[in-house]
């Protein structure tokens, strides 16, 4: 036993081999990366997970293009009463949807990657959303009917009223054909609020069966407009801290985070993109 510890502690016997003990001469190995990327039509969805209205495109702001990949059925309406737009809003149902925890960021800019004096990454984020005049399709190169997409910008603050497309009341009906249906209109709604959320306020929040109980009742609307400044945690720091791990945040502060999450986060093609 005492030969045995003594054998264990010795530097020798502890030192880890760092080559081959059965190739006598080590091949030359090349460092070798594949990178995929998904550029599927659902990767345009604006929503996730796919069980959450699968195939069902809604836009956020109306003057949004009638189509991106498949058609839009209508907007998502920003009042107290229609279930559909509180869900696609809330960011505990639709997980890549607007969380104001979360400080988002431009894309980096791919011609300022490089290396410094050390040998460290350094590299630059491109220029922040304008709140006022934020693009739809930033850096879209598609052509076709949907060419004319590309440099459409939109102003998310405030209200901004219906044009094209209708403000829903509700989702199509199972089984209609998806590209072509567009939802019934929400007749009284004449505008939506762009920089809108919705807290899930229900019980058991992180339980499924909870979550697909449609009221109203289990959601709180947050939007922009309606507040001069708002309490934030730590992931905020784009804002001025306000205690330990706390952060307020102006209104024009959340309106450019709102701006930046819409232009470059909005949809999981952007998503895929910023995590590059």
């Amino acid at each position: 036993m005492l030969i045995s510890c003594g054998m264990l502690s010795s530097p020798l016997q502890a030192e880890i081999a760092q080559q081959s003990l059965i190739i006598r001469e080590q091949p030359v190995v090349e460092p070798n990366l594949m990178f995929t990327l998904d550029d599927s039509g659902s990767m345009s969805y604006n929503f996730v997970p796919d069980n959450e209205l699968e195939d069902q495109v809604f836009a956020y702001h109306p003057r949004e293009p009638e189509r991106y990949v498949y058609a839009v059925q209508g907007v998502l309406p920003t009042d107290d009463k229609t279930v559909i737009g509180a869900r696609r809003r809330s960011p505990q149902i639709n997980k890549i949807y607007y969380n104001p925890e979360v400080r988002y960021r431009p894309w980096i800019d791919p011609n300022s990657v490089g290396l410094d004096a050390d040998g460290k990454p350094v590299y630059k984020f491109l220029a922040n959303a304008d709140p006022k005049a934020a693009y739809v399709h930033w850096n879209y190169q598609a052509g076709g009917r949907e060419a004319g997409t590309r440099n459409i910008r939109v102003d998310l603050t405030g209200n901004q009223r219906r044009e094209r497309l209708n403000i829903c009341a509700r989702p199509r009906r199972a089984g209609d054909d998806f590209r072509n249906e567009l939802c019934p209109p929400l007749r009284e709604a004449t505008q939506v609020a762009p920089a809108t959320w919705y807290e899930y306020i229900g019980p058991d929040r992180d339980k499924p069966s909870e979550q697909q109980k449609n009221t109203m009742a289990n959601y709180r609307r947050v939007s922009i407009k309606d507040h001069q400044h708002f309490d934030r945690g730590e992931g905020r720091t784009d804002c001025t801290p306000n205690g330990e791990k706390k952060f307020r945040c102006t209104q024009a502060q959340e309106y450019q985070n709102f701006a930046n999450w819409y232009q470059y986060h909005r949809t999981r093609m952007h998503v895929a993109i910023a995590s590059v």
